[in-house]
């Protein structure tokens, strides 16, 4: 590109420069020059309203409203396009998208899809919600499909991103996709009775620290269970999810056993959020991006929730996997972007403390503990079982 960009540059090289954007970077670009609703717009739409903005003013500068609203890209990645377009001069890494949260990482940006066949059956179907401006969607658990469901029926019941649905739902376009025609459980709730609670205060109502089988478990505090067998669901772990059965039980599962997951799938008091061995990569990471936005939406509320992490070096490599494009590594060798969803995971619940409604049980086996991320980043900083 620099090639292009030696001295100002005519329309035809601004025109070259959209053309070569992502769709992320021309809804940021879009939202700072003042095209209105640019998330609900596709990529050519969005091409067309921008030139068409640039065409009109020569002059082009860096708008002053731009740090209006919440761009896709971070600012400074949108300024520096501008700055591209307007002067001729790119910034070092102008299109090296940077995330320095897991909002940032995880931001919503599906595209509500053009109806061309609708089936006539109903089916039912789960998942966690993640919520836009004009529409929702999920990830359908048990076959991964995309599932949409309308602003009205999110306003109707106060969703919000990691709010677990039960709908009946219909394909669309031979099935490929599905849109919820009603919702019948939020959050294990029947849909007609069921109230957010994010305004009720919370109350401790179990005691701070528990004694399972000689081990002391920090209750609403962060966990950690180190094994020596990596396989099945033992005795411990059993009495764990007993004892806290009267709350909100999630468990997350990335590419367990058969044994492991018939044991969960199997206990309808159990949140499950599973991939096994033969799952894609995007299906162990929905699975993991989806038990953190449940158990977050969870803590919001003010719900018990006891959140079991299975084998938590396996959710560290299924995200390595899922990012395996990106170049930028952690200092720990694992990919930046894997740090920050891992740390949010840990994060839902505080290090040995018990103030909090999420109590963390993440399992690790005992060749794993020496990991540098997981021995620094989570073992310093939590209660530990042995």
């Amino acid at each position: 590109m620099k090639d292009i960009l030696n001295e100002v540059p005519t329309f035809d090289t601004k025109k070259e420069v959209i053309l070569s954007l992502g769709v992320y970077e021309l809804r940021g670009l879009a939202r700072v020059l003042g095209v209105k609703s640019p998330t609900t717009k596709k990529r050519e739409e969005l091409i067309s309203l921008i030139l068409e903005i640039i065409e009109n003013n020569e002059d082009f500068t860096f708008p002053n409203n731009a740090k209006r609203g919440r761009p896709f890209k971070t600012l400074s990645s949108v300024q520096n396009i501008l700055d591209v377009i307007a002067t001729g001069s790119e910034s070092e890494e102008v299109f090296t998208q940077s995330f320095s949260t897991y909002e940032d990482l995880t931001v919503f940006d599906q595209e509500m899809p053009v109806i061309t066949m609708q089936s006539s059956d109903i089916f039912p179907c789960t998942g966690v919600l993640r919520k836009g401006k004009t529409f929702g969607y999920f990830v359908d658990s048990s076959k991964q499909r995309l599932v949409y469901i309308s602003q009205d029926q999110i306003a109707k019941y106060e969703l919000e991103t990691g709010d677990f649905l039960d709908c009946a739902v219909f394909e669309i376009n031979n099935g490929t996709k599905c849109f919820v025609k009603k919702i019948n459980r939020i959050n294990g709730v029947i849909a007609e009775e069921y109230r957010p609670l994010i305004y009720r205060d919370y109350v401790q109502t179990l005691p701070t620290s528990i004694e399972i089988e000689n081990k002391i478990v920090s209750n609403g505090g962060r966990n950690v269970l180190i094994l020596k067998n990596p396989l099945f669901m033992n005795a411990y772990l059993e009495n764990l999810l007993s004892y806290f059965s009267k709350s909100k039980v999630v468990f997350l599962g990335i590419n367990i056993c058969y044994e492991d997951k018939l044991f969960v799938t199997k206990n309808r008091n159990i949140f499950s959020f599973t991939s096994d061995y033969s799952s894609r990569i995007s299906d162990g990471y929905d699975r993991i991006i989806d038990a953190i936005n449940f158990v977050g939406r969870m803590s919001e509320t003010n719900e018990d929730v006891f959140f079991l992490v299975n084998d938590f070096a396996s959710v560290l490599n299924c995200l390595d996997a899922y990012f395996q494009n990106d170049e930028r590594q952690s200092i720990y060798g694992h990919k930046e972007k894997t740090i920050i969803i891992a740390k949010k995971l840990i994060s839902l619940a505080k290090a040995k403390s018990n103030n909090r409604n999420v109590t963390n049980m993440l399992i690790c086996f005992k060749d794993d503990a020496e990991n540098e991320f997981i021995k620094n980043e989570l073992i310093k900083i939590s209660n530990i079982l042995e």
